[in-house]
């Protein structure tokens, strides 16, 4: 744990998705998905959720960039737009979710 970790490590909840994943891996994901946001999920919504929270996370050296730029007084990099585009198509409390898992997440 980090010095300046705010919680408990999660392990172990790491999924990332891949076009070879078995459809045992497929089904499990989207029980977790739905155990989470709801049963009555389209597997549309269910696939939008599956690429929002487990597209990768940023790594020490992305921040690092970040903070350089923002020091120097350089752009922002713009979120992925497929991916912001994704995010805003979720409307009410479903939405509300996604995004504080999502911004909870990065």
């Amino acid at each position: 744990r980090g010095y300046f970790s705010s919680g408990k490590p999660q392990m172990g909840d790491a999924v990332m998705l891949s076009s070879d994943m078995t459809k045992e891996e497929l089904a499990e994901l989207d029980t977790k998905i739905r155990k989470k946001y709801g049963q009555d999920l389209t597997s549309e919504q269910v696939s939008k959720i599956a690429l929002i929270e487990h597209s990768g996370s940023k790594s020490r050296a992305a921040y690092r960039v970040a903070a350089t730029r923002g020091i120097t007084g350089g752009k922002r990099v713009k979120m992925n737009h497929a991916n912001s585009i994704l995010q805003k198509k979720f409307s009410g409390v479903l939405g509300e979710k996604v995004r504080a898992n999502h911004s909870r997440r990065n």
